[in-house]
């Protein structure tokens, strides 16, 4: 008798066998060697067979070999979709494809975005099971906007909260802990992230993060200077690009504002930069300067918000676009490729004691804007800024570096 075909590798949920068709129940009960945890291994108490309690993965894997030489029929009992972060791909690991028969069933994730009527085709799939929280990390500050999550009891749905509130996101998610599914105790709760912390859940759950649209922020309550990143309405689909908060103090300190100044800000993007600039400086007037009609609209919907008025949002690409207004400072935080032009307006039409500050990720761009300075006898100098957050890693704590960005300030002699 050949092996082909002599392992069955069956999902099965907290339902446990009643929740199998029949044709996946005869499968069960035809099987001579029935392999899975004590508690898949329960679900069939009437079953008459030899029963392998799956432990330590070597020796269950050596424990199938031996009852394939023995022309067994095995059947693996695993949770919902073998092939969903589960047991089938260590199978296929150690058997060929040929071996193996495939019967799942619903996977946790499946039922638990049903559960809270949420389409998942479009969603990101992560397993904290056994691993890091690398995958989730990047997830959260890409901004996907509908992550599952498979926990275990070290990446709980409690340290996934903490790890949300560590990351400072400039955007909120809702926290769905789904427990329990197709068991008696199911429970699916919506929660916010400081009950998240506080409690505790069956080890039997996934989580399910859907980011939502910031609330409108109380004025009152708002600092006057270095808002959370997360107050600022941003690109939906690109929910990270703007000027971390971090960066912001740095480069209004760098630009040396004063009262009833005219500033641009150049690539303003969601207008962080300028916001911060025109609460901290009500008398001050700035022009923020976008190319992409998303990026004035989010600059016009930001200062609206945050009860700005001396923000001016500016539609077009510099240089062709700036205004008309001398300006006492210039911000730089995006140039669309137009680098040296931007720099040749501004220093034509910067009043004297001006001060320009630019905001660089790439050595190329630096390179470049530092040798038009030097070739124009600007004085300049640099900061290179190079900062970390702390996240939880399970119970301990690492640093996240955020992207580094090169500071340069420049100015003429008197």
């Amino acid at each position: 008798m050949s092996n082909a075909s002599q392992i069955k590798v069956v999902g099965v949920g907290l339902d446990g066998e009643g929740g199998l068709t029949e044709t996946v129940r005869e499968i069960v009960e035809q099987a001579t060697v029935l392999v899975g945890s004590e508690r898949q291994l329960n679900c069939f108490s009437n079953y008459q067979g030899k029963r392998i309690k799956l432990g330590n993965l070597q020796a269950t894997i050596a424990q199938i070999k031996t009852a394939l030489t023995s022309q067994e029929q095995v059947v693996v009992l695993t949770s919902g979709d073998p092939l969903f972060f589960g047991l089938g791909r260590l199978l296929l690991a150690h058997f060929s494809p040929e071996q193996l028969t495939f019967y799942p069933h619903l996977s946790s994730l499946q039922l638990a975005f049903n559960r809270i009527k949420l389409p998942w085709q479009d969603a990101t799939f992560i397993s904290a099971h056994g691993r890091n929280t690398e995958a989730l990390v990047k997830a959260l500050q890409r901004g996907d906007e509908k992550i599952g999550i498979l926990t275990d009891p070290q990446n709980t749905p409690s340290a996934i909260a903490q790890l949300i509130t560590a990351l400072d996101l400039p955007y909120s998610y809702q926290f769905w802990v789904c427990e329990n599914l197709e068991g008696k105790e199911e429970s699916c709760q919506w929660l916010d992230l400081e009950t998240v912390k506080a409690s505790q859940f069956s080890p039997l759950n996934v989580v399910i993060l859907r980011r939502h649209v910031s609330t409108v922020p109380d004025l009152e309550k708002l600092p006057r200077f270095g808002l959370a990143d997360e107050v600022f309405l941003s690109f939906p689909d690109r929910p990270g690009l703007m000027t971390k908060r971090e960066i912001r103090p740095l480069i209004l300190g760098e630009l040396g504002l004063q009262p009833e100044q005219t500033i641009w800000d150049i690539g303003a993007g969601t207008g962080a930069v300028s916001i911060e600039i025109a609460r901290l400086f009500p008398t001050c007037q700035v022009y923020a300067i976008e190319q992409t009609a998303m990026g004035v609209s989010l600059i016009r919907d930001n200062c609206q918000r945050l009860g700005v008025d001396n923000v001016t949002a500016i539609a077009g690409k510099a240089p062709n676009q700036l205004p008309t207004t001398s300006p006492h400072r210039v911000f730089i935080g995006g140039t669309g490729g137009n680098l040296n032009e931007i720099l040749q307006v501004c220093e034509e039409t910067l009043v004297s004691e001006g001060r320009i500050v630019l905001a660089l990720a790439t050595l190329e761009n630096f390179e470049q804007a530092r040798q038009w300075l030097q070739q124009h006898r600007w004085r300049d100098r640099v900061l290179h800024i190079q900062i970390s957050r702390t996240i939880p890693i399970a119970n301990l704590t690492r640093f996240s570096p955020l992207n580094p960005v090169y500071l340069l300030t420049a100015w003429r002699e008197n």
